[in-house]
């Protein structure tokens, strides 16, 4: 039987026809919390949840908790992308994606989404495309809050959610270390994620989301509210914000540019002087902070004559330029503006002499 879906759009198990009714195996999807970890209490329920136990041991189900040989199992999709290039007198293992499992699973691995001992011919057999057992969306609709520290990456096989394991259970309990909200997603096929309720550094992005996440677990958002070593240098234009937070403006003085490098360091760089018709080229990271800048020629069809901006602006009516980084002009004597090809996709507007004697074509190629 094919799985259902419930009137919110969850997945649900098929029902099951007893003698005298039928009855449904779906309940109300179950929520995860948000763990505050400065409170004890909360801090002490992150320690306790144990995938393992819930799944082997409150369960019963001993081979739906996956082994670290099948959590770095290779996925059938990729292994079937790579066929052509594997030998093909050797086995292959491999598992489904979350959620799903495969006819050539269905032996010694119970559907769960595992396939091993695979010959080569069997990999254009595999789809992948059958849904797990009714005993997996028990686990997914979260029924009870112990199912909050497994996570399903794939096949129907569970693990440990990340941030769940020793390094939390042996940490010494640290108020100031632990100024954080753990976020278990009540989708089980989601990691779970940390919320720094700190701005660890002055330039640390920091979002809405995360400083009302905190908020709702009662923990006040802390602003650094001092600002950096390098605000000292005489290029340096940085204050305190007049804000409850008390945040530091890291700004840089005038003719100047911030740049933060790959490693980190904030850094005040005097602004190129560009030459007239030329224009700034930033180039950001991935932050979208500046690292680098340099003069470009403006291309053939504008300029910028004061060598400033980011920009060039195309010449004006009537006007035109035949080389980069020059001036736009009008048009010489016996001569008109006219498109010319200078690509197969690219036309510029030239200035292309007009035969003599005649009121036809320009000896310009005409667009």
């Amino acid at each position: 039987m094919r799985a259902l879906k419930d009137p919110v759009g969850a997945l649900c198990v098929p029902r099951v026809c007893l003698a005298c009714c039928c009855i449904s195996l779906c309940a109300a999807v179950g929520r995860c919390p948000e763990l505050s970890l400065i409170a004890p209490d909360q801090y002490q329920k992150a320690q306790e949840l144990d995938c393992a136990g819930y799944v082997r041991d409150t369960l019963g189900l001993h081979n739906m908790f996956a082994s670290s040989r099948q959590s770095r199992m290779l996925l059938c999709t990729n292994l079937k992308e790579a066929a052509p290039t594997l030998s093909i007198h050797r086995v292959y293992n491999c598992s489904c994606g979350a959620g799903s499992t495969d006819a050539l699973a269905m032996g010694d691995n119970y559907g769960l989404g595992i396939l091993q001992n695979l010959q080569h011919r069997d990999l254009k057999y595999v789809t992948c495309a059958l849904q797990c057992p009714a005993v997996y969306y028990n686990v997914m609709r979260v029924h009870d809050l112990a199912a909050c520290a497994c996570v399903n990456t794939r096949g129907c096989i569970f693990e440990s959610r990340a941030l769940l394991g020793p390094a939390l259970k042996n940490a010494v309990y640290d108020k100031a270390a632990l100024h954080k909200v753990l976020v278990l997603p009540d989708n089980l096929i989601m990691q779970s994620s940390m919320i720094e309720c700190s701005q660890l550094a002055y330039r640390q992005q920091i979002t809405t989301r995360d400083v009302i996440a905190c908020a709702l677990n009662g923990i006040e958002y802390v602003y650094r509210k001092e600002c950096p070593a390098e605000c000292s240098s005489v290029h340096y234009d940085c204050q305190i914000l007049p804000d409850a937070a008390g945040r530091c403006d890291v700004r840089c003085a005038r003719g100047f540019f911030r740049v933060v490098t790959e490693a980190g360091q904030l850094l005040c760089r005097p602004h190129l002087i560009c030459s007239a018709h030329f224009f700034h080229n930033y180039s950001r990271n991935v932050r979208g902070d500046i690292v680098t800048d340099s003069c470009v020629a403006c291309p053939v069809g504008s300029e910028n004559t004061h060598g400033s901006g980011t920009v060039c602006m195309p010449c004006h009516n009537g006007t035109t330029n035949s080389l980069p980084a020059s001036a736009c002009n009008s048009c010489p004597p016996d001569h008109i503006l006219q498109q010319v090809r200078v690509h197969i996709i690219s036309r510029i507007l030239s200035c292309c002499p007009v035969s003599r004697g005649s009121f036809g074509p320009s000896s310009c190629e005409s667009a």
